[in-house]
Order: structure tokens, then C-alpha cells, then sequence
């Protein structure tokens, strides 16, 4: 039964967080203990610095573009996405547009050194940026900043799993009630017919009684 419940919770998980990512062979050297975080930035240089500075803490994942970024998501669930807003083709305003609408529980963050007023109330406004930070970054800025994400992801995903754990209980309660009711009634119908049936050899008792007694009293006469 415990291990029927644990099944059935990790269904409604992989449920709500798009389901089982699809195989791939660099997940072999990943650390479970550790967050994912996706750097998404059109700079190498750029990928290589965050790379070094997060890597003791995190599985980091990188990308140059949103488009492989977003390929990225599909095989590996994301703790936290730290892109860039300047990008070719999609910038990091669609790129976390996406993300918020497939993944709405992974974190998102815009790392650049160009955000202005109109930028930042979209980030704001329609992607609902965690946070915007500004290059060059502080070391200990950034490092304090993704700590402090991947904690409130992790309670995240922690009262989820309880709040299925929950789903899964009050299904089970359901399903129990439903197999009382149906064996209260079995019963109920099966009193029933046993009632009738006593009723039925009840009434024949007293009319085979009452000729036996008929036909005695016609024999005295």
C-alpha cells in the first residue's frame, strides 16, 4: 500500500513538472543533491565565468541561444534560468516568457548589462522575473542570490510533493468510502432477501398449520 501511494505521488509530480525527461547520457555525471541551473548567454566568455564560479554547487547546464536553451529544458529539469537579455534571434525576455509558461516553477532571472526602464516592467509585468542582475557581477552577489532561489525552489517543491502526498491520501479515503457503501448495500440487499425468504417459509408454515389443523378438526367432527 506504501509503496502503491509513493508510485501514485510521483506521478502527480512528474505530472505537474511536464512528466519523464527524456534520456540522456550526460545526466550519468550529475549530482541528484545538486540544483540544475541553466546559464544561457551569447558570450562563451560570459558561460565560462558563471561555469567556474557555480560549478561547486550546482549541475550546470549551458547555451548560447534561447533555442537551445528551451531543447536543453526538455531533457532536464531546471532549478533556476540566469540569461542574458541582449540575445540574436529570441532574448531573454521571450526566452523566460517561454519558460513561464511550460516550466512556471523554475526560477528566472536576467543576468545583462543592458536593462532599461522599458525592459525591466516587461520583465516584470509579463515574465514575472525572481530577479534582475547586472554585469559585471559581484561574485558574492551572485552566489548569495542563487542560493537563496534554489532554497525557495526547493521548499517549492518540497510543500508540492506533500500537497500530492495529501491528493493521494484523499483518493485512497474516496476510494475506501466507495467500497463501504457498496458493502453496506451488498449487505442491505442481502438482509433483504433473506427477510422475504424467512417471510416466505413463515407464511407457508402457518398455512400447512392451519389445513393440518382444519383437516384434524374435520377427522374429530
Amino acid at each position: 500500500r506504501l509503496q502503491d501511494t509513493n508510485l501514485r505521488v510521483k506521478e502527480l509530480t512528474l505530472r505537474k513538472t511536464g512528466g519523464n525527461k527524456k534520456a540522456d547520457p550526460a545526466t550519468t555525471s550529475l549530482n541528484a543533491d545538486r540544483p540544475n541551473v541553466l546559464l544561457v548567454d551569447d558570450h562563451p566568455n560570459i558561460l565560462i565565468a558563471l561555469e567556474r564560479l557555480l560549478r561547486n554547487d550546482y549541475n550546470i547546464f549551458t547555451a548560447i541561444d534561447g533555442k537551445s536553451a528551451l531543447k536543453i529544458m526538455e531533457k532536464h529539469d531546471m532549478a533556476l534560468v540566469v540569461t542574458d537579455y541582449r540575445m540574436p534571434e529570441m532574448s531573454g525576455i521571450e526566452l523566460l516568457e517561454n519558460v513561464k509558461y511550460i516550466y512556471p516553477d523554475t526560477i528566472r532571472i536576467i543576468c545583462s548589462g543592458y536593462i532599461d526602464q522599458g525592459v525591466l516592467m516587461k520583465a516584470i509585468s509579463t515574465v514575472q522575473v525572481h530577479e534582475i542582475l547586472l554585469k559585471p557581477w559581484r561574485e558574492e552577489e551572485m552566489l548569495f542570490s542563487l542560493a537563496r532561489w534554489t532554497e525557495q525552489y526547493r521548499k517549492a517543491r518540497q510543500l508540492e510533493e506533500r500537497a500530492n502526498q495529501y491528493t493521494v491520501i484523499q483518493e485512497q479515503l474516496e476510494a475506501a468510502n466507495r467500497l463501504i457503501q457498496q458493502l453496506k448495500q451488498k449487505m442491505l440487499t442481502q438482509e433483504t432477501r433473506q427477510t422475504r425468504i424467512s417471510e416466505h417459509y413463515r407464511e407457508s408454515w402457518l398455512k400447512n398449520w392451519f389445513r393440518k389443523k382444519q383437516r384434524f378438526g374435520n377427522e374429530q367432527s
